[in-house]
């Protein structure tokens, strides 16, 4: 038997940085262990739940810092960094330091630092030790994953992204398999480690992905050659493949475990859920072309420490849950850095692999529950008091496609154990978990560990983001036959929701501006905004009368609804799950209530949207024009108002002529962003494919602006969640281009968020958020995104990568037996 040379292992070699988001400078400084260690414990203590933030202070100090876990309910245009004391300014780079991973072999994500700067990526680990599933991994998860990209840097598909994906497969198995104490030097883990340095050695030579600093330079990242990528890729993924049959024989000869490979997927998925998430911060700038002296963070830290992988999806626990927030300042690293937009985005509330229906709605109203606790804690963080309201807007992007529904079914019948993928049911049951909630009285913990008691607001929409949905053209014909008229319920009340708060919003926001500029003499005066307001109300409400009428109706039909309610939350929140067939039926009766109340009130709210949409469709014009000019009114009164700000002259208090800036600012912003939504809702716009996300981006955007919490999911939260981030994103980007959020309708917008979007698409954390998720599929699967398709290739890249995690275990070959006999391991 011919022996191979034993592989070569390697040591963890960490670069370790941390950033702070107060960067006056960045200073490369060679420290020792001791001196990150510190650093970190600093940070953490200062702020014992916001990553990379110091505390956020009250509404009469300035809003502090970017802090998605303390979000201020001020102008989010208002919050900024500011500089406190003890805070470190600099960032600390450790390198080649071995930090005792649990698995030796794993390696972190490497450092590029190129010729001209163009790419900075660095991990700084928080605990020296992973901990195990079920510790408490500390308050920023495992580690901080900090990257500053260039205007020319390179950060799509790389080598080590396939390494990435080879260690989580070998990592997971091995803890499958070796004892619990085993050391390197063992024999079972030596087996393992040797397996992964084979593999790492072939990727780096037979499928290494490099790019030039000229080909970065030059922005040719953008035109990546798709013939080149390819064949690196599929050389990548046969070795991926190869590396999985190893493994499946390791796994059998070293601990007797014959294994399919859905089987290794599985011990792979729950390695993943075991793990903590990293908090995540991308740094980037648009290039010097675009003349903007702006620097972007797009940050996502983990919802909370035992976030699970949208691949598990059969216990409790919100999947892929994330805090996705967007913040901007001066690219010299002078100056606040402002908070534009934080929300959450996580994957449906029902886990969706749990085939029983009552087990999976009762873990999807305990979910719905989860994220309140969060809500509440966050303003107990801000506040120091419970909150007596909740207001949470919820953007559903799944496609409850009957025809594809019925597809998913057939192909669940085939195999017993398939996750109940019905986008129909994960819609109804992620509606009815918010429902349970929505103008109850809920108990929640504070951050002081008090229990009160709250009242969610709660606005449910479903607008899908997919091809499926949007583009018949590319469907199949059962596919397009497949209607989604399941959504319409729903909607009618969720749009009904939206311009209520909108309307009220906007009433309470003149009061507000009332009472600070009593002795504004600037004109226009505020009675020229409110009649101007007052008529676009009357056109959109001509038939409030009826309107109204509909309104007793339905309150009438949500008597004894509460109580309903109730008892279904009481039943989910029992310490364990009562699977009898008495009280399946029990249960099964009081959702039935439940569904037949629900679906009286919903049918009247689709009357109430019927008469909405009359209104819209006959004034739509004029009300389009008033809103143009209301928006006009707002633009002057701010010039106005920055003028006086400004002039030594002024008798006023700077600080109330900021706070009547930032109302004014506020309210043009939701005006424009409602106005656009509105249109493209009533004449069933967002229908189209080029439309597909102008409304669920206003509505998000909207919804923060007027103070309310914002959630957005699909079925795994990656893709389609991952383009509505994106989305946010470049709306906010070039706001801060123009002073106004792009319009649908002007072309010149258009051509403007094309060329912002891959930019956005390439440097945003949603790539990252997927990579954590899936290792190794660093990508978004939007190949068809129009945006994308003006840049090249690189929407079809990304998708290849984003479908890798799935493809390992398909499409290899086994080795022949007498092939494997041949080979020696050790």
């Amino acid at each position: 038997m011919n022996r191979r040379k034993v592989m070569r292992s390697f040591s963890c070699l960490f670069g370790v940085v941390l950033v702070i988001l107060l960067p006056s400078f960045l200073m490369a400084a060679h420290e020792n262990e001791k001196q990150l260690r510190d650093a970190v414990d600093m940070v953490t203590t200062i702020n014992p739940i916001g990553p990379l933030v110091n505390a956020c202070v009250n509404e009469q100090e300035s809003p502090a810092l970017i802090c998605p876990a303390n979000i201020a309910k001020t102008l989010p245009t208002e919050a900024s960094i500011s500089a406190h004391n003890g805070i470190i300014q600099k960032s600390l780079e450790l390198n080649q330091t071995n930090m005792n991973h649990d698995v030796s072999y794993s390696r972190a994500r490497r450092t590029h630092f190129t010729s001209d700067g163009s790419v900075r990526e660095r991990t700084t680990v928080l605990n020296k030790k992973q901990p195990q599933a079920g510790e408490n991994p500390g308050p920023l998860g495992n580690h901080v994953q900090i990257k500053q990209i260039s205007p020319n840097g390179y950060n799509g598909p790389s080598t080590q992204d396939f390494i990435d994906r080879a260690d989580l497969l070998t990592n997971a198995m091995k803890a499958n398999c070796c004892p619990p104490e085993s050391e390197e030097k063992d024999d079972c883990s030596l087996k393992f480690k040797n397996l992964n340095d084979k593999t790492f050695d072939r990727i780096t030579q037979e499928a290494s992905i490099e790019v030039s600093n000229e080909e970065a330079a030059s922005r040719n990242w953008f035109q990546f050659k798709r013939d080149k990528f390819d064949a690196k890729f599929d050389i990548a993924k046969a070795i991926l493949q190869d590396h999985v049959n190893n493994l499946q024989r390791a796994m059998r000869e070293q601990c007797n475990k014959d294994l399919d490979k859905e089987q290794m997927r599985s011990i792979e998925n729950e390695y993943l859920s075991s793990r903590p998430r990293p908090t995540l911060l991308n740094q980037y700038e648009l290039p010097p072309s675009e003349a903007v002296n702006k620097r972007f963070f797009s940050l996502h830290v983990p919802g909370r420490e035992d976030t699970q992988t949208s691949a598990a999806r059969d216990r409790e626990g919100l999947a892929n849950f994330v805090e996705a927030s967007f913040g901007v300042q001066s690219n010299d690293g002078q100056g606040p850095v402002k908070l534009l937009f934080s929300g959450y985005r996580h994957s449906s509330y029902p886990p969706i692999s749990i085939r029983d229906k009552t087990t999976r709605q009762f873990y999807a109203i305990r979910n719905a529950k989860q994220m309140l606790f969060k809500l509440a804690r966050n303003y107990c963080n801000k506040h120091n008091k419970c909150p007596t309201e909740l207001p949470l807007s919820s953007m559903i992007l799944l496609t409850p496609n009957v025809a594809l529904d019925a597809a998913r079914a057939a192909m669940e019948m085939k195999n017993e154990n398939a996750p109940h993928e019905s986008e129909i049911d994960q819609m109804n049951e992620s509606y009815q978990a918010l429902r349970t909630f929505d103008n109850q009285q809920v108990e929640v913990d504070d951050c002081n560990g008090n229990v009160c008691t709250v009242t969610p607001k709660i606005t449910v929409m479903n607008i899908p983001a997919n091809d499926v949905e949007t583009d018949h053209k590319k469907m199949t014909a059962i596919l397009a036959a497949g209607k989604s008229s399941d959504m319409q319920p729903i909607n009618a009340r969720g749009i009904d929701n939206y311009i209520t708060r909108s309307e009220n919003f906007t009433q309470n926001n003149f009061c507000a501006i009332e009472s600070l500029s009593k002795k504004d003499k600037t004109m226009p005066p505020l009675a020229a905004f409110k009649n101007l307001n007052k008529s676009i109300e009357k056109l959109k409400n001509n038939n409030s009368k009826t309107i109204n009428e509909y309104k007793k109706s339905i309150a009438e039909e949500e008597k004894g609804l509460a109580d309903d309610y109730k008892k279904l939350s009481l039943y989910a929140n029992t310490d364990s799950i009562n699977t009898s067939s008495g009280f399946k039926a029990e249960v099964k009766a009081l959702m039935q209530r439940i569904s037949e109340k629900e679906a009286r009130i919903n049918s009247i709210y689709q009357k109430v949207e019927e008469e909405r949409k009359k209104d819209y469709l006959a004034d739509g014009p004029a009300i389009r024009n008033k809103e143009k000019q209301l928006i006009s009114f707002y633009e002057q009164k701010i010039t106005a108002l920055k003028a006086e700000k400004n002039s030594p002259q002024s008798s006023k208090q700077v600080e109330n002529l900021g706070k009547l800036i930032g109302f004014y600012e506020r309210q043009k912003d939701i005006m424009q962003l409602n106005s656009d939504a509105m249109k493209v809702y009533f004449n069933d716009e967002y229908k189209s494919w080029k439309n597909r996300h102008v409304f669920q981006r206003n509505f998000l955007l909207a919804n923060y602006l007027m103070g309310s919490d914002v959630e957005f999911y699909c079925k795994s939260a990656e893709d389609r969640t991952g383009r509505i981030n994106n989305k946010i994103e470049e709306a906010l980007i070039f706001k801060e281009k123009h002073g106004r959020f792009p319009s649908y309708e002007k072309q010149e917008d258009l051509d403007e968020i094309r060329s912002i979007a891959p930019i956005v698409h390439y440097n945003s954390a949603s790539r990252e958020t997927n990579n954590v998720n899936n290792p190794g599929a660093r990508g978004l699967q939007i190949p068809d995104d129009p945006d994308l398709k003006a840049a090249g290739s690189l929407g079809q890249m990304d998708d290849k990568m984003g479908k890798l995690a799935k493809q390992v275990y398909s499409g290899s070959k086994k080795k022949e037996k007498e092939e494997e006999e041949e080979e020696e391991w050790e």
